[in-house]
């Protein structure tokens, strides 16, 4: 979907954003009701505040299906110098295909492609 208009707590990439950039959760938290695409995937505040301390301490962020019915989402952050995020590198895989060893080697080639963009 490019250039669609999502939420960003439905995309790993989103994700990402919130658990680096303060100012831009504080401001979503503030003004933003969660949306759910499909209501047998549920995510509240609490939830989601608590997945983002996780997406800061494993510096990468996972979607399940969070705007598609059927793929995952991964994204890694990419910092500059002065260890902000200025970008993500980020993939969806289709479900059929992620398991834990496949979630292990998309993270290290995504880490690897941000480290060598940073």
């Amino acid at each position: 979907m490019i250039g669609s208009k999502v939420p960003l707590h439905a995309t790993a990439i989103g994700k990402l954003y919130l658990a680096f950039k303060p100012k831009l959760a504080e401001k979503f938290f503030k003004k933003n009701k969660l949306l759910h695409f499909y209501n047998k995937f549920s995510l509240n505040t609490s939830q989601l505040k608590k997945n983002i301390l996780q997406i800061q301490q494993k510096k990468f962020a996972m979607s399940n299906q969070g705007t598609t019915l059927g793929l995952v989402g991964l994204a890694v952050p990419v910092f500059d110098t002065d260890h902000k995020i200025k970008g993500s590198v980020a993939l969806q895989i289709p479900l059929h295909r992620f398991n834990p060893v496949s979630k292990k080697n998309f993270l290290t080639i995504l880490r690897k492609t941000a480290l060598d963009i940073s």
